[in-house]
């Protein structure tokens, strides 16, 4: 769909250093037959921006449910914190978990509150690969907020006292390794310099972490994949558009041709992601705090999953990065969590296939009453 102009509201998370979420505010439809369906707080993921879930928020809100999406720290228009006047803590996930529980307060208590959901200050969360990874963290330190946890592509990952470098973590899952070519500071350059081909690379139908329904593996599976990704953008960078990535001006125009979004919307992503916007480096921030995630997660008393709301895990087949291998042990870290399977389907599962995204987790809503449409409906 075209780029929506939906209302945004701001919440101020500091002041002295500025930290302020801008977040999208959508009110459920005046046509909505609900009245009680509640709120649904949606957590984009890497590169993504709130507007990303669009499909879902059309279809939502439709049926009753507020829906609220930040642009996460580091996004849009949301605060960028800078790694060189020393803030990289700040997109640390505990960190960032007190900042949205504070905006859902926020939100919730806001004027338009009364726009037709109900919740008793709970959210539902739907989120997606980065946002996802944050999302299993924010409803495990804050579980009074939420009424239920979606994750799309992302397993949860429990907490542990055994800390594991990328390194580590990269021989014992290769899909993995681009992380840590992401983890390392030259990276923002690298892909600020060839923006554009990274990001149409993303979003075609098959790209860096969408599998080719032909192909079994793909250089993302790759344990070499960290040193590929880094050589494919500077070779685009350095041969005049040759290479894999196809950065020529006709490859561009052929990727273009083959988007998973609007075109409108990608020109936004551009814009948004570019240098006077505040470029691609404080998203890439979120991969490079990983020890620090892990020394706050010994800080947790609670070490295993709260059972206090349903658990749905949404897994895609052909998500190069994040294979379905990878939620073999869902049942033994959340065991009353649940599983969908997305066939014939990519890492951006809500841009795909967002019609069927959408009636599968609203299945799931009306199992465990949390939402306003019945079972005859659907």
């Amino acid at each position: 769909m075209p780029l929506p102009a939906y209302p945004r509201s701001t919440f101020v998370a500091s002041k002295d250093p500025e930290r302020i979420y801008s977040y999208l505010d959508v009110p459920a439809s005046s046509s909505s037959s609900s009245t009680s369906a509640p709120p649904i707080l949606f957590l984009h993921g890497f590169p993504d921006l709130a507007i990303g879930w669009s499909e879902q928020i059309e279809y939502f809100s439709s049926r009753g449910h507020r829906c609220i999406a930040p642009d996460m720290l580091g996004y849009g228009l949301t605060s960028r914190p800078s790694r060189g006047e020393g803030r990289l803590g700040e997109y640390a996930i505990m960190s960032m978990s007190g900042d949205i529980a504070r905006l859902v307060h926020h939100a919730l208590s806001s004027s338009t509150s009364d726009s037709g959901s109900s919740s008793s200050g709970k959210v539902i969360v739907i989120s997606h690969d980065h946002g996802a990874n944050f999302a299993w963290k924010f409803t495990h330190y804050h579980p009074h907020l939420v009424l239920g946890m979606v994750g799309l592509c992302v397993p949860y990952a429990r907490i542990t006292s055994r800390w594991a470098s990328r390194e580590v973590i990269t021989q014992l899952i290769p899909t993995f390794g681009y992380q840590m070519f992401f983890e390392e500071p030259k990276s923002t350059s690298i892909v600020q310099d060839q923006l554009e081909t990274f990001l149409l690379n993303i979003y075609s139908k098959v790209g860096l972490f969408t599998l080719d329904p032909s192909q079994e593996r793909t250089e993302a599976e790759s344990p070499e994949f960290r040193g590929n990704l880094e050589r494919l953008l500077l070779q685009a960078s350095k041969n005049g558009g040759s290479g894999a990535l196809g950065s020529s001006q006709s490859d561009k125009k052929k990727k273009r041709n083959d988007l998973i979004m609007d075109p409108e919307v990608f020109d936004y992503y551009m814009e948004q992601f570019g240098v006077k916007a505040g470029g691609i480096d404080g998203a890439l921030n979120w991969y490079r705090t990983r020890k620090m995630n892990f020394d706050d997660e010994q800080t947790v008393k609670q070490k295993s999953y709260p059972t206090s709301f349903p658990v749905l895990a949404v897994v895609p087949d052909r998500d190069a990065a994040l294979p379905p291998i990878l939620f073999a042990n869902l049942l033994r870290d959340i065991p009353h969590a649940e599983r969908v399977d997305m066939r014939d389907c990519g890492h951006f599962v809500q841009l795909e296939q967002p019609r069927q995204l959408a009636e599968a987790i609203e299945g799931w809503m009306v199992r465990h009453g949390l939402s306003g449409a019945k079972k005859a409906n659907l």
